[in-house]
């Protein structure tokens, strides 16, 4: 508190906004030798190489850093004169990502020669992966990747059946999964691309990748491709193919957990573990009637189906009361 003082005798604290929202985000990194000389350098500068997710920027956290009230003393009392001098300040919100960087290689033997190479990121419409980094060398040679996941839109060589499968791996938040990459160095173009099949298994969908294919130019000649083989409801790989090569087996033991055989050119053919489902249908029989009545079942596995109906006796009823009881017997 201060008496009997002027508005321009009140200390000056204001500051600039905090700028504590960019901690931990990397500026620079340097790696030296036992000579004190630079091996290399990673730059990093927040003004250029760091950008907002949040525009206009959001201010969170307000607060009041100082305040003074002035007060004037005579014999009367105290009279206040009413100044109130405050400095604010408040936090942005963290949402920053990297959208470029430096990194420079240094010659040991003239250390203030050396190479460096630029590298610029883009996001993808989630701004959680990264759709594609592209690297400037010093010779201006340009390599740039870049990448697709199971929720983005506009995927290279996906099938009508890939995108059934994908869009259910969306459906379960599994977004993260790489579907394809381009690789595009001084424009000699290699592409790597993930199938992912759909398999139905009673009411549940399993989603497996079933293939890995490799191309090459921009007409994508196909050079390189494995193929795999699941049981449905493990998850285990029963067998993988390469292109033009032989077929490679798996059986398992201790409950599916460990490989105890691999079998070379050898195709392991199961496809399904045996697997119980547990369904309710309802015949309604109509008063004086003697014929035959069905009730239906749905089953999403392919192959026989064999339903058992166990001898015994089972309550009939109408309206919730019952009414009689039918007794089924093992034929003999």
């Amino acid at each position: 508190m201060y008496y009997n003082v002027s508005k321009a005798s009140v200390p000056d604290i204001t500051s600039t906004v905090s700028a504590m929202y960019k901690r931990g985000l990397l500026t620079d990194q340097t790696v030296y030798n036992a000579s004190g000389n630079k091996i290399s350098a990673e730059s990093s500068p927040l003004v250029t190489s760091y950008a907002s997710l949040t525009s206009p920027v959001i201010k969170k956290s307000p607060g009041f850093k100082w305040g003074v009230y002035i007060f004037n003393v005579h014999a009367g009392g105290i009279i206040p004169v009413f100044y109130v001098y405050t400095s604010s300040y408040w936090v942005n919100v963290e949402n920053y990502r990297l959208t470029q960087t430096s990194h420079s290689d240094y010659d040991q033997l003239t250390p203030a020669n050396f190479i460096q190479k630029n590298t610029s990121f883009t996001y993808c419409p989630n701004n959680r992966h990264i759709r594609s980094q592209t690297t400037t060398d010093s010779k201006n040679h340009t390599h740039t990747q870049t990448y697709y996941h199971s929720d983005d839109t506009g995927v290279p060589l996906v099938t009508p059946a890939e995108q059934t499968a994908l869009h259910a791996m969306a459906a379960a938040n599994c977004t993260g999964a790489l579907v394809h990459e381009t690789d595009n160095k001084n424009n000699v173009i290699h592409e790597d691309h993930k199938t992912y099949t759909a398999f139905q298994l009673g009411t549940t969908t399993n989603v497996f990748p079933t293939a890995i294919s490799s191309y090459v130019t921009a007409s994508r000649n196909l050079i390189k491709q494995t193929t795999y083989n699941y049981d449905a409801l493990s998850g285990n790989v029963l067998s993988t193919n390469e292109l033009n090569g032989l077929v490679t087996s798996f059986l398992y033991k201790y409950n599916g957990s460990l490989v105890v055989a691999k079998a070379v050119n050898a195709t392991n053919t199961a496809t399904y573990t045996t697997q119980t489902v547990t369904q309710t249908g309802y015949i309604n029989v109509p008063p004086s009637t003697w014929t035959a009545q069905t009730a239906s079942f749905t089953s999403y596995a392919a192959g026989t189906i064999t339903i058992s109906f166990p001898p015994g006796s089972y309550l009939a009823g109408q309206g919730g009361v019952t009414c009689f009881l039918i007794s089924l017997c093992q034929a003999r």
